[in-house]
């Protein structure tokens, strides 16, 4: 199978959704929301052998070798050991459920947010790879918007944060959220931070995490986790710096309209902030790319209400046309990461972990 044969599935959902969007009322446009959620979720849900870890977790739940994942999604295995896909659908179900609803909640542009999901590195594509850490972003993404910005709760958050460290460790990281949303740094102490950032990044910092868990009778949870980050230490990726980029020209644009962006807005100075912590914590474990991911997840997250706001500044005049190339930039960006030989499975020849794209329907779930 080509290329151009391969990806026109992934076209064709852009499509659809990019066509909802036009025939929706702009009062409705909340609807979107929820046509991509069913639309996503069945074709993240339904495939078959897309993403690094499919083939990995399927053989997991089957042979029942699960104790070495967390404990919420240890149970849901042993749930769906007859059914397995029901793995992946509930999962891509709560990826792509909680970002909706952050999105319709707080997107300035839903149509954009959607494409940014879709499109944008360490999002959906992603997500299709790696399932637990794509839950617990998402998780704490919607935590914050629902628990921090709509409920003021912050005790409700942290509960949302322990739930997720059941599902991937990781989701710890998200507890640096709560200081971001009590205090407000503004453009100079995010100026700060990047400037900060690009000096680690040179550092080149390398980690041993094997200390955490010396004491393994005494610690016998930090001594796994610690034994869970060692290993994403000495996993070797490539093109993860030049992906984290993209997260720091997010933040050099919003610091640099900041004043603009936050003229009118309570909410888009902490996503800047936000963004700018992941693209902190990317650089700060850049030598170990995998870590670097699972650690900047939940802030990369962001990214689909952040972007459409730079939108809100653009004249009236252009706006429509600067929409448009938005939307074009991120589909060239899914391109390019559909593009880029990645398949790490058992199928002799295939070169895309993510095309061509294959469902369940048909064969053994």
């Amino acid at each position: 199978m080509s290329f151009i044969e391969g990806i026109l599935i992934y076209l064709v959902v852009l499509l659809l959704i990019f066509i909802y969007s036009k025939i929706t009322p702009d009062n409705k446009q909340g609807n979107v929301c929820v046509f991509a959620f069913i639309l996503l979720t069945l074709f993240a849900g339904l495939s078959y052998d897309v993403g690094w870890d499919y083939l990995a977790y399927r053989t997991a739940i089957l042979t029942g070798d699960i104790e070495r994942f967390e404990f919420l999604e240890r149970e849901l295995m042993r749930l769906t050991k007859k059914a397995p896909q029901w793995f992946f659908l509930i999962n891509h179900a709560l990826i792509i459920g909680t970002t909706m609803w952050a999105v319709k909640k707080r997107s300035v542009n839903v149509l954009v947010s959607i494409f940014v999901f879709i499109c944008f590195p360490f999002q959906f594509l992603y997500g299709l790879s790696t399932i637990r850490a794509a839950v617990v972003a998402a998780m704490t993404m919607w935590g914050y918007v629902y628990c921090l910005e709509e409920r003021k709760n912050p005790l409700l958050f942290i509960a949302v944060i322990v739930v997720g460290f059941f599902i991937h460790q990781a989701s710890l990281v998200g507890l640096l959220l709560l200081p971001i949303y009590y205090v407000n740094i503004g453009r100079i102490g995010n100026l700060v931070l990047l400037i900060a950032t690009i000096f680690v990044a040179r550092m080149k910092l390398h980690f041993d995490m094997e200390f955490l868990g010396e004491d393994v009778n005494a610690m016998t949870e930090v001594a796994e986790m610690a034994e869970r980050l060692e290993s994403y230490e000495e996993v070797e990726t490539g093109g993860g710096s030049v992906i984290h980029k993209c997260f720091m020209a997010l933040s050099v644009i919003g610091i640099l309209f900041y004043d603009k962006l936050t003229k009118d807005n309570k909410y888009v100075g902490k996503y800047i902030t936000i963004i700018t912590i992941g693209y902190f914590l990317a650089s700060m474990f850049s030598e170990s790319p995998v870590l670097a991911s699972r650690f900047s997840r939940p802030f990369d997250a962001f990214c689909v209400l952040l972007i459409p706001y730079f939108l809100s500044i653009v004249p009236q005049h252009t706006k429509k046309f600067a929409t448009n190339v938005v939307l074009v930039l991120m589909t060239l960006l899914m391109l390019y990461q559909l593009y880029i030989p990645n398949y790490n499975g058992y199928e002799n020849g295939r070169k895309s972990t993510y095309w061509p794209y294959r469902t369940i329907i048909g064969r053994n779930i």
